[in-house]
């Protein structure tokens, strides 16, 4: 699958970086899953695998206000020996309200943005799955913002990363297409080296 983004209206004229930090996380909070403080309810669920440690999905909502949520996709496993979470990241949900998860699959009711296609993958502590989601546990976008950057760097199109959604959004229709993202790079490199000519005419004269 490729790389694809989907979005609300309401939040079209952010760009990733604000959208995950101003917004998502700061209504998330700091679900603080850490040494010694680790409860039912900031552990969050998995769905669709051998046991409860396991699955094709794992979601948790915020503790704080039991609204805010995060859903991820792919296959995805974690360790209870040494707390690690591994597999692939197939895509994430962020959003409010999560239904489901005991008898059937997890849903963000109220879904702001998707990433779909991540193609994400890890074994490690230090993997960039672990990372990601155990950032998303513990207060932190960090992780996850540099691991989409590198996304959008392996499209030749890092120009693009701090574009709002409804910039990148060429047909409007609510979804940022790979191709579209691209498209972008492309056009905003084709400017950059456009102006380096004129500057270089410039001095020569």
């Amino acid at each position: 699958m490729s790389f694809s983004i989907t979005y609300s209206a309401d939040y079209s004229d952010l760009d990733i970086s604000s959208y995950l930090t101003d917004e998502w996380l700061a209504t998330f909070g700091d679900a603080n899953h850490t040494n010694g403080n680790v409860t039912p309810s900031n552990s969050g669920g998995f769905y669709g695998g051998a046991d409860q440690f396991s699955g094709t999905q794992y979601a948790l909502v915020s503790p704080d206000n039991q609204i805010s949520a995060f859903l991820a996709e792919g296959q995805l496993s974690y360790n209870f020996t040494n707390h690690v979470l591994s597999g692939s990241l197939d895509s994430l949900t962020f959003g409010d309200g999560l239904a489901g998860g005991s008898t059937s699959e997890f849903v963000v009711q109220e879904p702001q943005v998707t990433f779909n296609g991540l193609n994400l993958s890890s074994t490690g502590s230090d993997g960039v799955v672990h990372q990601s989601i155990y950032g998303l546990m513990t207060g932190t976008v960090d992780p996850l913002i540099d691991a989409l950057e590198g996304i959008f760097s392996g499209l030749n199109a890092s120009s693009a990363f701090d574009v709002a959604f409804q910039d990148l959004d060429l047909d409007g229709d609510l979804t940022i297409t790979e191709a579209e993202i691209t498209a972008y790079g492309s056009a905003a490199t084709a400017a950059t080296v456009g102006v380096a000519e004129v500057t270089d005419e410039l001095l020569a004269a």
